[in-house]
């Protein structure tokens, strides 16, 4: 797994630094496993999927991420960017409310319309085609949800469904 926190940058297993802070996402050479792929500003963005501890308020959480995440808590709240594929949510510890959800998505773009959902995750396509991600993963007897935040690029239906992946790959260290 690699740790990081907001003041230490990432280390994998070998110890070897890895820069904390989203990155450019462009690797010198294509990764050979799981990676997290997009396309921005028409280029072919990849960053490998790596095993991610998790800080506080989520400490003793894995999750699997684009390399080079960056975490920070707010208010309660861990957010993970790694802004050079387009990777960005916000997990923490609480019952899951899909219809809340929706009646958010629908404030933001009432000619929205659900894309996908399930009894614990929703997407929303917005008029513009973006896509809004909301979903909830049970480790042991606890709840987590995992939202889509927003960012500078809106995200594509591709961006979300590995995004999903990604929440639904939480789990105890």
């Amino acid at each position: 797994a690699v740790s990081c926190s907001p003041t230490r940058p990432c280390r994998s297993p070998s110890g070897s630094a890895k820069a904390s802070g989203g990155g450019s996402g462009k690797a010198d050479s294509k990764p050979t496993g799981p990676a997290f792929k997009t396309k921005m500003m028409g280029t072919d963005m990849v960053q490998p999927l790596v095993a991610l501890d998790l800080i506080a308020p989520l400490a003793g959480l894995t999750i699997t991420a684009p390399d080079k995440t960056k975490m920070e808590e707010k208010r309660g709240d861990l957010y993970l960017v790694s802004a050079g594929v387009n990777y960005s949510i916000s997990i923490k510890e609480a019952k899951y409310d899909k219809a809340g959800s929706l009646k958010v998505f629908k404030m933001v773009d009432e000619k929205g319309t659900v894309a996908d959902e399930s009894d614990t995750h929703l997407i929303f396509k917005r008029e513009s085609g973006s896509h809004l991600l909301s979903a909830a993963v049970t480790v042991g007897d606890k709840t987590y949800v995992c939202h889509s935040v927003a960012t500078a690029a809106n995200f594509t239906r591709e961006e979300i469904d590995q995004t999903l992946t990604s929440c639904r790959s939480l789990k105890k260290k």
